[in-house]
């Protein structure tokens, strides 16, 4: 069997063991990249470790980023994986290639301040049920740090006004995350004005002209992108700015990487440890005269 069928039967068994639809996408996207490089025609038992090694120098040299290229290695790792355990390869060439060590850049976020300035930028808006849902998207995002398929993913059902929680479902399955009244009271404001007749029971709709029913990836980014032009926010508005804003603030304001990991869904506390608890020297300084053993000592 060739590269190019064999990732083909990958990508149905992916879909029919009802990972989500942004993983399959994701898989796909990332192999096709392999099996267009490799020539898509060649026999599976013919790439080997250096061809999977020259394969992730060739997306180094292009400039990508680490996080990147590491998860280039994963998904064919993964791939290979899946050949294996169907007995069309006998090894795994991407199995024992180690991972590359440079130092990764902290993930961009965005701040308190520019989390205000959006919320500000809303309040702004003569518009009332535009302004409601943007504020409530807004507040969902920073005090959760959910995905944005999470957010979108939100149904009516899933809130638990008694309980203030929000039930989130998203590529690692669902999970419980609180939320804090005054989150609860902004999202309240917007399911008071959220227009009934879109068809979809999804807590945030589209309200762009022409169209009914739930919003979507692209509308999200649309208006994040907008609100920040609007507020002068020049940092990343992405969601998943918001969730590595929310990660660092949870952090510093002495919330532990292990109930973090259980917030933001990790299935891997090293991801949340890898990616949430690193400060630089000025984000040190504080927490170091608080804490430093000098301290009470006569010297």
């Amino acid at each position: 069997m060739n590269l190019h069928d064999a990732l083909i039967r990958f990508l149905a068994d992916c879909e029919f063991e009802d990972l989500q639809p942004a993983t399959v996408i994701w898989y796909e996207k990332l192999l096709s990249k392999f099996a267009e490089w490799r020539d898509g025609e060649t026999a599976l038992a013919e790439v080997t470790r250096a061809d999977v090694k020259a394969f992730l120098r060739f997306k180094k040299a292009e400039g990508r980023s680490i996080a990147t290229v590491k998860a280039y290695r994963r998904a064919i790792r993964v791939f290979f994986n899946w050949c294996v355990y169907e007995r069309l390869v006998s090894i795994n060439p991407a199995q024992r290639i180690r991972a590359l060590r440079e130092k990764e850049p902290d993930p961009r976020r965005i701040d308190l301040a520019g989390v205000q300035c959006l919320i500000d930028a809303c309040d702004r808006d003569p518009d009332t049920i535009p302004k409601l849902r943007d504020r409530a998207i807004i507040a969902v995002l920073w005090d959760t740090g959910c995905r944005a398929g999470e957010l979108l993913g939100l149904r009516l059902d899933d809130i638990d006004w008694e309980n203030l929680t929000l039930l989130v479902s998203g590529k690692d399955g669902s999970r419980t995350v609180p939320i804090e009244p005054d989150a609860a009271r902004v999202l309240a404001d917007w399911l008071a004005v959220r227009p009934v007749d879109h068809g979809t029971d999804a807590v945030f709709l589209s309200l762009r002209r022409g169209r009914r029913g739930a919003l979507g990836y692209s509308g999200l980014r649309i208006m994040l992108q907008r609100r920040a032009h609007e507020a002068g926010v020049r940092e990343p508005v992405n969601p998943h700015a918001f969730r590595h804003g929310f990660g660092k603030k949870y952090i510093r304001r002495g919330g532990d990487w292990g109930t973090l990991a259980d917030m933001l869904g990790h299935t891997d506390s090293s991801t949340t440890k890898r990616y949430y608890v690193r400060f630089d020297a000025h984000e040190l300084k504080e927490p170091h005269a608080r804490y430093s053993p000098l301290n009470g000592l006569d010297v």
